[in-house]
């Protein structure tokens, strides 16, 4: 059993807790709190229109306005309504069949979209305090958790990118999935000197295939989610309570099925795709440099989480071209540290172990540069990896809190700065709700951070050119075309100025260059 330092059973840790009176409240009070605390910060974004993919996978996705293409959601990858140059390797069906639900909801008004998002991130807060109380039979450390988790600014994006649904749900059902599997399963209830009640018995089935059903979500939410098993089985080894009373066969029976889900989803994407993932998304970038890369990846990461200041809706991404890289040195000395920090708390308070391994296993899908799309590095990749880290959080506060003993000054000193930190950490979540407001405002404010995303810049110029500036269109497209002169797609752009300015000979040879250097066109024969 995982239990708190300096505590002799998991029941006395209510009494050494800065929220003793957590212990009055009921479980549905206590919920009810982590609902408010999780929503009242995001409420402004509600007022916030569709952003960048959103017009594409919302406005102007056929699939969303029957319930007709209910096989092509489930048969196609995500941008398969496109065609051809919707080649991708992501499959988001339940990503789309939400988008299908909302848009039969509301229609084509962006609230309804947000308020779903706003929800999710609420119930999965609600998630983080079951599972880390059924995990770990503290009752303070998973509301303190989930208080953490509801607060931290890095999931802003998730929550108020309308298409970053994906990980609210990957999460949502990645949580649900893991809090069935952790239900109680004493093998004295199922001793042979006692009789099975057939009750019990239904009980057990129906949570097992609740536990299969909700992990087959997860993994159509999101590819991540395959990581779950792997978990699970560490966790049935080395943390469960009756883990010294099960045999091997026991342990296996409760993992076994989610093994099962994740080998039969791999084969039926490979189906669907031909591959696991046969899209190179990024082939400038060897395998060698993508290997360098994860470990800057993962410094930056993990500074993101413990220093979520400067968040962006888009980061450039530059591959590191040596191990010696100093990102990539910085990673390689994180994971060192993280390592000794694993085996040195494996013996005292295995749970910031397991924090650790849930960090860096649900980060490691994301850390191939290769496989992923323009956005190498974004922050909503953190939204699942981050519960790792809210544990450990949680578990050095209210050591923290236990050390300071009787001492009430300092104690009261501790609370007020933890309701500062708190306070903060609402204030930024609210000011970044806004940047989300509109795409001008979103492609403004990144830019203004990271002025080489060329990608956002050509985005911004077209909606200058369709709100009708194009002056201000065609200066962004200049400032790209600076950045990438050979870019396609600028070049198409500037080619449509030209012909506005009435400039043909210059529109010609903006077309025929962006013709010879657009890779999707067929090569002339």
């Amino acid at each position: 059993m995982v239990q708190h330092p300096n505590s002799g059973s998991p029941e006395s840790n209510s009494e050494t807790v800065p929220g003793r009176g957590l212990a009055r409240l009921a479980t549905q009070e206590l919920l009810a709190l982590l609902i408010v605390i999780a929503g009242l910060p995001y409420v402004n974004s509600l007022w916030n229109s569709f952003v960048q993919d959103d017009n594409r996978q919302i406005l102007a996705n056929p699939y969303l306005r029957n319930f007709s293409h209910l096989r092509e959601i489930f048969a196609t990858n995500v941008w398969s309504y496109v065609g051809a140059q919707g080649m991708t390797n992501y499959y988001r069906p339940l990503m789309t069949l939400g988008y299908l639900i909302c848009y039969q909801l509301f229609g084509p008004m962006a609230y309804g979209f947000h308020l779903a998002n706003l929800v999710l991130n609420a119930a999965v807060v609600c998630l983080v305090y079951l599972v880390t109380e059924r995990a770990f039979h503290n009752r303070t450390l998973g509301f303190g958790a989930a208080v953490i988790f509801a607060l931290h600014p890095v999931h802003s994006e998730s929550v108020d990118w309308i298409a970053a649904v994906t990980d609210l749900q990957l999460t949502f059902f990645y949580l649900l999935t893991f809090w069935l599997f952790l239900r109680d399963r004493s093998p004295d209830s199922h001793h042979p000197s006692v009789p099975s009640s057939p009750r019990r018995v239904s009980r057990d089935g129906a949570a097992e295939l609740g536990m299969v059903l909700c992990f087959a979500l997860a993994l159509l939410a999101k590819e991540p989610a395959a990581t779950l098993p792997f978990l699970a089985t560490f966790y049935e080894h080395f943390l469960r309570d009756d883990r010294k009373r099960t045999t091997l066969t026991q342990k296996l029976s409760r993992y076994l099925s989610l093994w099962l889900v994740d080998a039969a989803y791999l084969l039926f994407r490979i189906h669907i795709f031909g591959g696991l993932a046969p899209v190179l998304q990024l082939p400038q970038i060897s395998r060698r440099e993508a290997f360098y890369s994860s470990f800057a990846l993962i410094a930056q990461y993990v500074w993101k989480i413990v220093w979520p200041v400067n968040l962006c809706g888009f980061y450039t991404f530059h591959k590191s071209l040596s191990l010696f890289d100093p990102r990539s040195v910085a990673g390689l000395v994180l994971l060192g540290l993280c390592l000794c920090a694993f085996v040195y708390s494996w013996k005292r308070e295995r749970l910031v172990s397991f924090g650790l391994l849930w960090l860096f296993l649900n980060l490691a899908p994301v850390l191939n540069g290769r496989w992923l799309g323009a956005n190498v590095f974004t922050e909503r990749y953190l939204y699942l990896p981050s519960l790792g880290f809210c544990w450990i959080a949680a578990w050095g506060g209210q050591a923290i809190w236990t050390r300071l003993g009787e001492q009430r000054a300092a104690r009261k000193v501790y609370a007020v700065a933890l309701i500062i930190v708190a306070g903060l950490c609402v204030v930024r979540i609210v000011t970044r709700n806004r940047v989300w407001r509109d795409d001008a405002t979103f492609y403004q404010h990144t830019l203004a951070q990271q002025p080489d995303a060329v990608a956002l810049r050509i985005n911004l110029g077209a909606v200058y050119w369709n709100s009708g500036a194009p002056d201000q269109a065609e200066a962004e497209w200049r400032a790209a075309l600076r950045r990438a002169p050979d870019h396609w797609l600028i070049l198409n752009n500037l080619g449509l100025v030209a012909v506005r300015k009435k400039l043909y000979d210059e529109a010609i040879e903006d077309f025929e260059r962006s013709i010879r250097f657009d890779q999707t066109m067929p090569t002339p024969i």
